[in-house]
């Protein structure tokens, strides 16, 4: 096992504009860190400085306190395993993964006790004499895990790599590198786009943002407390409802045009929202699970009048798109105006229909005008 520390990494290509900038970042031994972002946010270039296979413009990469700035990726002990499987049609599995034992010299009793090993423990020992083209995408990216796995690297990279399978599968592969790397305890940093992914594999998440890191934390502290507003609504799905609202003595105020909605704070958070300027606007954060439909009669002192623009039905669970029914009258710059509750119960509600939702904002966070947590 090996931890990796970056220190103060830059990435440019023009001296001008910078694909990473200034990344501080310690992954822990035996750690499964998952680097996530929207697509040109440099995760994978930020995987790819750790393997070697992108210089640097500034900083340090270290695997095990070794400095390997200017070390070529076959000495840094790594593996990695990309988008594309990358195996040799014409060998079979096995040949496949012995291929980069033998390119060491490894002894041949040696190479086939390590390739039987890992091929069981990836369940593709049946699959051992077949080639890649008789395999499914799911098998074929567990040789691809196998070959990069026999080498027993000190860290092993893995960039996107069930992009290309299928819904139903994505799932079951991922729930099974979690389960490989958990027994196999080796370091392993994980790029995905899908925040999903990121979630349910990681033990920590990095988001990034425009190359920069936005934010390091377990997947129930980026859901619950997230560093700014681009995490809060990047990490979940959906994401984050982000609302005007100003703090009034003891009240939260929504300064809508025709009426302000106002509702009392819970007495838990008073105190942590002290220190903020009193009707000053900021942004409140709630995630959609906040909302629940009011019945007739039901009106809590914390609803909200909306207007019914969409309702998706999951099964489990409604996807209910709506807008409040004034606009806002402040000066935040608020963008799009529509919300998402998850509504836990099947709805029959009209697009058009106004509503009224009750509001648990015992879990909100707020965001200061520059969208940072406070």
């Amino acid at each position: 096992m090996a931890d990796v520390t970056i220190k103060e990494l830059v990435k440019s290509y023009d001296k001008k504009h910078l694909i990473l900038d200034h990344i501080n970042l310690e992954i822990k031994d035996g750690e499964l860190m998952v680097f996530v972002g929207p697509s040109g946010c440099g995760k994978s270039t930020l995987l790819r400085t750790i393997a070697g296979l992108e210089s640097i413009t500034d900083g340090e990469i270290s695997i095990s306190n070794r400095r390997v700035n200017n070390l070529p990726p076959q000495q840094r002990n790594i593996a990695m395993v990309f988008q594309n499987y990358a195996l040799y049609p014409h060998m079979s599995v096995r040949d496949n993964m012995s291929f980069p034992l033998r390119m060491q010299k490894m002894p041949a009793q040696e190479i086939t006790q390590q390739v039987e090993t890992v091929a069981e423990q990836l369940d593709i020992t049946r699959l051992l004499d077949k080639k890649p083209k008789q395999l499914s995408g799911g098998q074929r990216q567990r040789v691809a895990m196998g070959r990069a796995l026999v080498r027993q690297p000190e860290v092993f990279l893995m960039d996107e790599p069930l992009s290309n399978l299928d819904a139903k599968l994505r799932v079951q592969i991922r729930s099974e590198i979690a389960t490989i790397q958990r027994q196999l305890g080796v370091t392993t940093v994980y790029v995905t786009h899908d925040q999903v992914e990121a979630m349910t594999l990681g033990q920590r998440v990095a988001v990034l943002k425009d190359g920069i890191l936005q934010q390091v934390a377990p997947p129930d502290e980026l859901y619950s407390r997230p560093a700014n507003v681009f995490v809060a609504q990047f990490i979940g799905s959906p994401g984050m409802n982000i609302i005007p609202c100003r703090i009034s003595g003891d009240e939260l105020v929504l300064p809508l045009e025709k009426e302000p909605v106002c509702w009392p704070l819970p007495e838990e958070m008073r105190a942590g929202l002290e220190h903020l300027s009193r009707d000053e606007d900021i942004w409140l954060g709630l995630r959609p699970e906040a909302f629940r439909l009011s019945a007739q009669g039901q009106e809590s002192s914390l609803s909200l009048p909306c207007q019914v623009l969409d309702a998706e039905f999951l099964g489990y669970d409604t996807l209910l798109r709506f807008q409040l029914t004034a606009p806002f009258k402040t000066a935040l710059n608020i963008g799009e105006q529509t919300f998402t509750a998850r509504i836990f119960q099947q709805l029959n509600c009209a697009v058009g229909e106004n509503i009224t939702l009750n509001v648990d904002v015992r879990t909100a966070c707020f965001f200061d005008q520059s969208g940072t947590a406070v």
